[in-house]
């Protein structure tokens, strides 16, 4: 039925004027399952605070060993999407899997995805772009 899908976005909007970032060819994905979603399938209120501290931290773990920008995040259908986009350096899962021991209660699937036009950020976190 239509309106049923709801989504909690938060995007940086500052990369817009910055697109495409020629050495941040990549997108790294970060998904973690809500641990106590509304319905609908999006977090709630105290949720939501834990996943910025979450995309925080995991955003500082990843500038760390990468050129990358933490660039938005989706929540939906009971689930948290992180989007970073990164440079050539491959991305170390334990890299992630570190981070995420801060946050025992969520664990996280790493998906790194080719996407040299920034294409996830203007057409699914930014599509009015």
């Amino acid at each position: 039925m239509l309106g049923e899908d709801f989504s909690y976005v938060s995007i940086d909007l500052g990369y817009l004027r910055l697109l495409p970032i020629p050495k941040q060819e990549n997108t790294l994905r970060v998904l973690v399952s809500l641990t106590n979603p509304q319905d609908g399938g999006l977090p709630a209120a105290d949720e939501r605070i834990v996943l910025d501290q979450v995309g925080q931290a995991l955003n500082e773990s990843i500038n760390a060993v990468t050129d990358s920008s933490y660039v938005g995040i989706i929540a939906s259908n009971k689930q948290c999407r992180f989007y970073f986009c990164i440079g050539g350096t491959p991305i170390q899962v334990q890299t992630i899997n570190e981070t995420m021991q801060q946050f025992p209660e969520y664990q996280p699937e790493v998906f790194i995805i080719e996407d040299d036009n920034w294409d996830i950020y203007t057409g699914c976190l930014f599509p009015a772009h």
